[in-house]
């Protein structure tokens, strides 16, 4: 068995909302519709006594289809999901266009245990959605799918599993046969199409594969990343493009901060080897990597799509190179992790400036924006501050000090190691806990001037640039407080 895979879940639940919103609307345009519908019977049919046992036969199909998710591979699991969507839209299609009912004799003694698993099966068919039974296109294209992933015996009784659900659409007066014939001619028909687009769009599959399972990553992490992921997502209902290039440089910038940060773990190798890898990936734009584990290869095939990504813009080489200033910079804070090291006060304005610097200006040309993080230094500085505040435990923490050196040996505080690093106990130090205060007031200005701006950036650089920078100011005015006081009094 193949090991689970969360997308395969959410292709699952995509696919059932799909069929939900066709199916049911194919049938509800019937209904409006109001047109003449046939039935596509052979005499005898009409006295075929019903089976309501068979039901749970017909019913087992959906649970049945769910359980064997985890017996593919992810591209076999792509391709059933195509050729099951290929098959849904093209038949809810020939619903609409030729409508039908059924002619089978009214049941009326199947007593009241049966009668309740019948309504449910035939509750799942709707009205006039008859020929093709996708019930039986379903079960046969699910034994073509596993028909080179089981041995002889399985796929006999797979094919054995297929009528049998076929009879049970007849057996429960669900299907005629025409529809039941009709159903296995389609899952045919579609059979090698539906392949072939498959194959064309795996690469994009792909991709959506791989920053879901980073978000989910991420997620577990800490829920706020779980928000910037529906609102990622949310982006491709207004702007697809721009999402698109939001989502690739999102997942590989904050990957690799997690590698840097340790939250991820290498197997082999160090934080700073794999940056090194890295870097010169999307220096060179090859991102081919030999002898280095899964984590590093995933992280430089999210580097390449990221890359790729960012070609389509007209600001290309500006961003590339802000992205290499990104990956330096947090490369950087994973040497001062591991030596414990304590910046001065303008390496430390540095190291924190230039990050935030590059990851705004990132956010501005993905928007197009005219704007630069040149043009707004009072958002650089809030950002600055906000993350070290909000970070400061887990950062001291893992080895990475937000306090200038120069208040850090005026605190007397001992030399940074594990033992002596307590996030809590540095904020209680009087000259720290003073410099906190000051770094706070001069937040809040900055704050302020950036506020009596906003008119202004509206008016010269446009809405979606005014909208970037208020998102982030009104997230660092609620942090200062909100949030900052609960932690630093």
């Amino acid at each position: 068995m193949q090991p689970r895979s969360h997308f395969a879940y959410v292709l699952a639940i995509l696919f059932a909302c799909l069929f939900f919103v066709l199916y049911g609307a194919s049938s509800w345009l019937n209904d409006v519709l109001s047109r003449a519908t046939f039935a596509p019977t052979l005499p005898f049919e009409a006295h075929f006594p019903i089976y309501p046992q068979w039901s749970l036969v017909y019913l087992s199909l959906p649970l049945a289809m769910l359980m064997a998710v985890n017996w593919l591979d992810w591209r076999a699991q792509w391709r059933w999901f195509v050729l099951l969507c290929g098959q849904l839209l093209t038949a809810c299609v020939v619903f609409i266009a030729f409508p039908v009912h059924l002619s089978f004799a009214v049941a009326t003694d199947v007593g009241d245990f049966w009668r309740f698993w019948l309504d449910l099966a035939h509750s799942a068919g709707m009205k006039h959605n008859y020929l093709p039974s996708l019930h039986c296109a379903f079960v046969v294209s699910t034994v073509l799918i596993f028909r080179h992933k089981i041995n002889l015996l399985a796929q006999i009784i797979g094919w054995l599993y297929a009528l049998m659900v076929s009879f049970s659409t007849f057996a429960i007066h669900a299907h005629h046969l025409i529809d039941i014939v009709a159903g296995w001619l389609w899952a045919f028909l579609w059979f090698y199409p539906m392949q072939k687009l498959a194959d064309l769009s795996q690469h994009i599959a792909d991709r959506h594969r791989l920053w879901f399972n980073n978000h989910l990553r991420f997620s577990r992490r800490h829920r706020r990343y779980a928000l910037i992921a529906v609102i990622l997502y949310a982006q491709y209902l207004v702007a697809p493009q721009r999402a698109r290039l939001l989502m690739s440089g999102y997942c590989f910038l904050q990957a690799y901060d997690d590698i840097m940060d340790g939250d991820r773990p290498l197997s082999g190798s160090l934080n700073t080897e794999c940056a090194d890898v890295l870097i010169h990936c999307w220096q060179s734009e090859n991102f081919t990597v030999r002898q280095h584990d899964n984590t590093v290869a995933e992280l430089a095939t999210l580097g390449q799509i990221f890359q790729n990504d960012l070609r389509q813009l007209a600001t290309y080489r500006e961003a590339r190179a802000d992205v290499l200033i990104l990956l330096n910079k947090m490369k950087q804070d994973a040497v001062r992790a591991q030596t414990y090291c304590v910046f001065k006060q303008t390496e430390l304005h540095a190291q924190l400036h230039d990050t935030f610097r590059a990851s705004l200006n990132m956010l501005f040309y993905a928007f197009h924006s005219r704007l630069r993080a040149d043009d707004v230094p009072e958002l650089v500085k809030i950002l600055a501050w906000c993350s070290a505040m909000r970070d400061w435990d887990a950062d001291l923490a893992c080895g990475i000090i937000n306090i200038p050196a120069e208040k850090w040996h005026q605190a007397d505080l001992p030399e940074p190691n594990d033992s002596t690093i307590n996030g809590y106990i540095i904020s209680q130090n009087p000259i720290i806990k003073a410099w906190l205060a000051q770094e706070k007031i001069a937040a809040e200005q900055e704050m302020a001037q950036l506020f009596c701006r906003l008119p202004e950036i509206r008016y010269q650089y446009g809405k979606a640039a005014y909208q970037i920078v208020k998102l982030f100011a009104d997230s660092v005015a609620q942090f200062a407080r909100k949030r900052y006081p609960k932690r630093f009094g």
